[in-house]
Formats: structure tokens, C-alpha cells, sequence
């Protein structure tokens, strides 16, 4: 197949003024009245019109930053310039080649690419996000993505414990080059954190049973409510009718934030110890091409939220049941110590906040199931609780490979796909003595 750039004595780009005469329209979001009253998703569909518009902003640089900020590298400047032909069919053919589910990194990815975009210098970027979802909806719509079940089977099984992003990249890709895959699962559905960690009105989850059923039709075996290692028991807890605070400041403490608005929360409090970031006039990248932070500023801070920069929770409270009433806080300063940060209280500054409900949405202490590991005789990193791996994905477990949240620890869904994939290909490899499959990260590989 073809791409723009095989058209002779024509301009690389479908129109390379495009960047020029469009100012940058991001997708329209339903007014945080109605949203904040019910789970539905906060973005609207943008029109195809305006989707084409939009991708004719590309520039299709020589160098092409937006590839280095994308973990999956994807193909942005091809499918950009294939949206803005109107050639969905070939759109989706690009972008599906470097990304098992656009439509996953399409609704949450926070888009490291964007502001990696070159015109992010001195102007507002693509909007990557936008055009890719786009291509994926219309895609599906339009029966472009029928299963793609492997033209023979090598007689080789593999275990995929977990249905997250990651899990279920690997799967995909092992099936299509012909492995007997199954995929255990221990909730009562499948997608791991895309289904019980993403709030409905972040991401809808029919999109995930959409894309199950390509892989089941592909061959991939599922069973769910299949523990592998001891269990666990959850407590389900209501934000209605009680005052809320939310340690911690990324995406999950946003994530906490829309879901106990949409519960009734009486009062919702953000406890960050960073400092306030510096607002943004515009989007123009300070630091191009790495992505600057994106603190406080989620469709879910528009709803009503309550934000206190530079403090810590030094104390619980609790009543005469012994339950939470309040938390004490104190304000607290950054000091640089031997080159690492360290954050010290201010003389003074203790203060107690109202809580009925406290929810800890910072850090990562490792794996929920450290007895597997252990049982599998899995080496794991001495603080961060993640499983060891080499250059090759491999464990010290034999036969016994890792990617994604396990061996990363939390981090976007771009790179669990993205390291889904290249474990995939090390497993092919080492099943079959070679591997024709993609591997478009290493371990421990860093953002730009």
C-alpha cells in the first residue's frame, strides 16, 4: 500500500498551508452541568468535516517529533494525511499497524505525542487524539476491522495472566501469529483497570467488549473469574453525602474526583504536595519536545473541586467508632537535598479538614499479587515491588515473561500496549527462533 508520499509532483502534504488557515478545534465536551448529574462519557463526537480540518494541520515534518513522543511510534503524519484525503480505510490501516486498540489511547491517553508535535514550538499542536479516535469510530462503523485469525497455528500455548492493556496486546499479537493464547482473568470481566479503574464517563466500556470479540473471533481463549493467586475481598465504598479528600494529583486522583462529584459528594478536596503548576496561556510547549504536567487542569476540575497545592496529610482522625472524620494537614516546602527532592512541613501550619470518605490515589507499591510472583519464584524490585525482567522481557522464572503496570508500575496505557507488544514479540521469538512481530519498546525504556 501506498502512502501520501509516493505521489509524484505533488506536495507531500494534502495541504501544506493547512496549519496556517485552521486554528487548532478540540473535541467538543458537554457542558460540566449536565455531565457532573450522570456517568455518560464528557466528549462529544467531532464532525468529519472538522476531523479532516484538523488533520490537514500536519505538518508532515521531515523529522517527525510526534513518532519519538509516542511510545508505539505511531505513523502520525501518515494517517493525519490520509483523514484529511478522506481515506479512512488506509487511515486505519497505518494507525493499526503500530497500535492493537487507538480507541483505548484515543479516550485516555493524555497524548505525550501532542506536545512533542513540532508545532507545539510556537503554536498549538494536532489534535492527534481527536483524529485518531476518529479514524477508529468510523473504522468500526464502516466494518473495516474484521478479525484476523492466523493463516496456521504453530502448536505452541501461552498463558496471559491479566486483561489489562498490556495483557491483552500481547494476546492479540501472539494469536495472530498463530499461538494457542489464553487469557485468565480474575474479575468477572474483562479489561483489568481500562474496565474497573477508568470511570464510565472517562471511557465507555462497550468499546472494550467490541474489541474482545474481534480477538475472540481471532482465537484468543478468555476466562474470567479465574484468580491466579490468592484472592482478595473488596469493600465498595459511596462518596454520597460525605466530605471527600483525595490524596494525590495525577490522573487517578481526577479519576476520584468525577466519580464522587457524579455520587454526591458534600465537598471534594484535592491534596497535592506539589506546588501549583504555573497556568498555561496557550499550547505552546516550554519544554518541547517532552510533555509538560498536566496537574489540575482534567475535564473533572471543572466540575467543582476544592484544591490545596503543597500539602500532606500527617494524621487521621476518627471518631468514637473508630471511622474517619478528618484528616490534619500541614503545608509543606520542597528542599533539594543530595539532589533529590524532599518535602519538609512549614512551622505552623497544621490545619484538620472535614473527611468522611479519605482516598489515597498516589504512588505505587508493586503488584496486588506478590504471593504469585513469589510462588513462581519471580525476583522482584527490592522498593518498587514490580517483577524484574531483562532485555528480553524474560523473568528469572523460567518460561515466565512480564510487561506492563508489573514490571513498569503505573504508567499510560500508550506504553502498556506499546510494551505488551514488544513482549509478545519476545515471546514469539523464543517459541519459534525468530519473530516477524513488532517490538517498539524496550524494558525500562523512558518518555522523551
Amino acid at each position: 500500500m501506498s502512502t501520501p508520499r509516493s505521489v509524484k509532483g505533488a506536495p507531500v502534504a494534502h495541504d501544506p498551508q493547512g496549519f496556517l488557515k485552521h486554528p487548532r478545534m478540540d473535541t467538543p465536551k458537554r457542558p460540566a452541568s449536565d455531565r457532573v448529574r450522570d456517568w455518560q462519557p464528557i466528549y462529544l463526537r467531532a464532525r468529519d468535516e472538522a476531523v479532516a480540518e484538523q488533520a490537514s494541520r500536519c505538518m508532515d515534518c521531515g523529522v517527525a517529533f510526534c513518532h519519538a513522543g509516542c511510545p508505539l511510534g505511531n505513523l502520525i503524519p501518515e494517517w493525519n494525511e490520509f483523514v484529511a484525503r478522506g481515506d479512512y480505510r488506509s487511515a486505519s490501516e497505518r494507525l493499526h499497524a503500530t497500535n492493537n486498540f487507538p480507541e483505548f489511547t484515543g479516550w485516555i491517553c493524555p497524548a505525550p505525542c501532542e506536545p512533542a508535535c513540532v508545532l507545539a514550538l510556537n503554536t498549538d499542536p494536532v489534535t492527534i487524539k481527536q483524529v485518531e479516535i476518529s479514524i477508529v469510530e468510523r473504522a468500526f462503523a464502516s466494518d473495516l476491522l474484521p478479525p484476523q485469525p492466523p493463516t496456521g497455528r504453530t502448536g505452541k500455548a501461552v498463558a496471559v495472566v491479566g486483561s489489562g492493556p498490556a495483557g491483552l496486546a500481547a494476546a492479540q499479537q501472539l494469536s495472530r501469529a498463530g499461538h494457542a493464547v489464553t487469557v485468565f482473568e480474575r474479575d468477572d470481566r474483562l479489561g483489568g483497570l481500562l474496565r474497573y479503574g477508568i470511570p464510565d464517563f472517562k471511557m465507555p466500556k462497550d468499546i472494550i467488549d467490541r474489541r474482545v470479540a474481534q480477538m475472540a473471533a481471532e482465537g484468543t481463549v478468555f476466562r474470567v473469574n479465574t484468580p491466579i493467586g490468592p484472592g482478595d475481598v473488596t469493600v465498595l465504598r459511596t462518596a454520597a453525602g460525605k466530605h471527600v479528600i483525595i490524596i494525590g494529583g495525577g490522573d487517578t486522583a481526577a479519576d476520584c474526583l468525577g466519580t464522587a462529584n457524579r455520587q454526591g459528594a458534600l465537598s471534594v478536596t484535592v491534596l497535592d504536595h506539589n506546588p501549583r503548576p504555573e497556568p498555561r496561556a496557550t499550547l505552546v510547549n516550554p519544554i518541547w519536545p517532552s510533555a509538560p504536567s498536566t496537574r489540575g487542569v482534567s475535564p473533572a476540575h471543572d466540575e467543582g473541586v476544592h484544591e490545596a497545592w503543597s500539602r500532606e496529610v500527617v494524621e487521621f482522625v476518627g471518631d468514637e467508632h473508630g471511622a474517619v472524620r478528618g484528616v490534619l494537614v500541614e503545608e509543606v516546602e520542597i528542599v533539594r537535598v543530595r539532589g533529590h527532592r524532599e518535602f519538609r512541613p512549614v512551622p505552623g501550619s497544621r490545619t484538620e479538614l472535614p473527611a468522611e470518605l479519605v482516598l489515597l490515589a498516589a504512588g505505587f507499591v508493586g503488584t496486588d499479587v506478590p504471593e504469585l510472583l513469589d510462588v513462581l519464584g519471580v525476583d522482584q524490585h527490592p522498593v518498587r515491588g514490580t517483577a524484574v525482567v531483562n532485555a528480553a522481557w524474560r523473568t528469572s522464572a523460567d518460561r515466565v515473561y512480564a510487561c506492563g503496570d508489573a514490571t513498569r508500575g503505573a504508567s499510560l496505557v500508550v506504553w502498556a500496549i506499546a510494551e505488551g507488544r514488544a513482549c509478545a514479540a519476545a515471546v514469539d521469538e523464543a517459541l519459534t527462533g525468530a519473530s516477524q512481530l513488532p517490538s517498539p519498546v524496550t524494558p525500562h525504556a523512558a518518555a522523551l
